[in-house]
């Protein structure tokens, strides 16, 4: 047989193969976007929950408080060099 009949074979079957793994990928993409919406109510009740008690524990709040100003001063300065640079680019 020539070569032309078994490339047009694997053709045929490529395209199968691909639409075969188009619908295997889109059954895992609904999969796990059922299991989000089944879990998300119990996820977002718990993170409800933390924010409460960060709210309310002073230890917490001791804790955080310096980690929160730190990082808000880490990311102005990286801000300020940003723009500092973007304005030495002009120059």
């Amino acid at each position: 047989m020539k070569s032309t009949h078994w490339t047009s074979v694997a053709r045929s079957w490529m395209g199968i193969a691909a639409a075969c793994i188009a619908v295997v990928a889109a059954g895992w993409l609904l999969s796990a976007y059922i299991h989000a919406r089944l879990v998300a109510p119990a996820e977002k009740a718990y993170v409800d929950e933390l924010k409460q008690t960060g709210r309310t524990d002073i230890e917490i709040q001791r804790s955080c408080s310096p980690n929160w100003t730190a990082s808000t001063n880490r990311r102005s300065a990286g801000v300020a060099s940003m723009i500092a640079a973007a304005c030495s680019c002009w120059s």
